[in-house]
């Protein structure tokens, strides 16, 4: 039995036969579409990342830990082979990836980096106290 126009009762059996097999089908495919539409998890920085600063002094390798919150970056960031404490930095990733992050204070001076994230790696650059950008990258270890 179907509802039919105006909410009148059909008795029309071979219809609901018919479409029974019709509303499966369209269920599955619309289920089957949102599982495969294309789009993935966001994109999650949390981790431990190693680069290596190109500076006057030399080069200097860091490990930075870095604390990803839907786009909020925050975490820890030293230098290897030295004598330092761990700085803390702030940051923020977009959608597509790119960030930027904050690290006040260095044996350098303050920091900025920006740059994105694309699986494993970090392409980008940093300036020291708003300086000459210098080439960057990071990979997650």
């Amino acid at each position: 039995m179907l509802l039919g126009y105006a909410g009148v009762v059909m008795n029309m059996p071979f219809l609901s036969q018919t479409l029974r097999p019709l509303t499966l089908l369209a269920a599955g495919s619309l289920a089957l579409s949102a599982c495969s539409s294309g789009t993935s998890p966001a994109y999650d920085a949390s981790g431990t990342w190693k680069g290596t600063l190109n500076t006057a002094q030399g080069p200097a390798a860091f490990t930075a830990v870095v604390r990803d919150s839907s786009g909020r970056l925050t975490g820890t960031v030293n230098l290897d082979n030295a004598d330092t404490v761990p700085t803390d930095f702030t940051g923020n990733r977009g959608a597509d990836n790119t960030a930027t992050l904050n690290v006040p204070s260095t044996i350098f001076g303050a920091l900025s980096i920006d740059g994105t994230f694309s699986g494993k790696t970090f392409t980008g650059t940093y300036r020291v106290n708003g300086g000459a950008a210098t080439a960057l990258s990071m990979t997650r270890q």
